[in-house]
């Protein structure tokens, strides 16, 4: 999801459980295959996107455990550097429209390329498309949606500076937003 102007480094939200029920375990292989590395991970954790439930009669927001199986393969070519990832997630809760919040378990398949690339003069591009599909109909978020990103980045000073811009699109709903920094 597009994060609207918050930080990158934004801190997640407190999960209010204890940290032993609802930490995050994963496995990833990777292995050399020719001059691309590949690796493949299956996750058990909370979800970072919320649900909203009621909760003795108070509206909240809900991060429900989910299992993700993901690939990933990138290859480095001089400067750039090529990859591609997917994600099946079996468990994804959703919530529906509903007069009251209700949410349901969905498949969601997630597929994106990408390109990293470091220009002369300390010049880094990204340039990434994302597809972001759920299962089912009634979702309150979108069946599709197809993000892309555009992320310049120019050091300074020894690389103690850095300025940045990034331009974040739906091309599923025309929706987006621009994030210059420094």
């Amino acid at each position: 999801r597009l994060r609207a102007g918050l930080p990158a480094a934004a801190t997640q939200p407190d999960l209010g459980v204890a940290l032993s029920t609802k930490a995050t375990a994963g496995l990833r292989a990777q292995r050399r295959l020719g001059k691309a590395d590949v690796s493949l991970l299956a996750i058990r954790g909370p979800d970072t996107e919320p649900v909203i439930v009621i909760e003795n009669g108070q509206l909240t927001l809900a991060y429900p455990s989910r299992t993700l199986f993901g690939m990933t393969w990138q290859r480095g070519e001089g400067n750039r550097v090529w990859r591609l990832e997917a994600a099946f997630i079996p468990d994804q809760r959703v919530n529906l429209f509903s007069p009251t919040p209700v949410t349901e378990a969905r498949e969601r398949l997630l597929a994106g390329v990408g390109l990293d690339w470091d220009l002369p003069d300390s010049v880094f591009l990204n340039l990434q498309l994302g597809v972001d599909s759920i299962s089912g109909e009634g979702a309150v978020r979108p069946d599709t949606d197809v993000i892309t990103t555009l992320r310049l980045q120019k050091s300074f000073a020894n690389a103690t500076l850095r300025a940045s811009a990034e331009i974040l699109s739906n091309l599923a709903d025309g929706d987006g937003t621009f994030r210059p920094g420094l």
